[in-house]
């Protein structure tokens, strides 16, 4: 990860959909500091449901959702954001720096 602590960048993803790539542009990553341990991720990016909240110091901390099961709705419901997992991440400790997206057009006060 290029970004520095506190700052965001907008970034274009794509988004496999049936028959093809859906161009999804100005997504917003802002970095954060993982609020607990996560293990290495498979072969695909994955979106982890989370938690954020922000720190004495202002910084934002991500917690993941224990379960992450799609058909656990009540999680997304209660997300504040998605953690990015890149193909193949290795196991990421407590206090790593992660991207995240956060659903602040949701009313999220982050």
């Amino acid at each position: 990860m290029e970004a520095k602590t506190g700052t965001s960048r907008i970034t274009d993803l794509k988004i496999s959909g049936l028959g093809g790539a859906i161009g999804v542009n100005s997504v917003r990553f802002e970095q954060a500091v993982l609020g607990a341990a996560m293990p290495e991720n498979q072969l695909r990016e994955d979106y982890v449901r989370a938690r954020l909240r922000r720190d004495p110091d202002g910084k934002l901390i991500a917690i993941p959702f224990p379960t992450q099961d799609g058909a656990m709705l009540l999680t997304l419901a209660n997300a504040d954001g998605l953690i990015r997992r890149r193909p193949r991440a290795p196991t990421a400790p407590k206090g790593t720096l992660i991207d995240v997206i956060v659903f602040d057009h949701l009313g999220s006060p982050f």
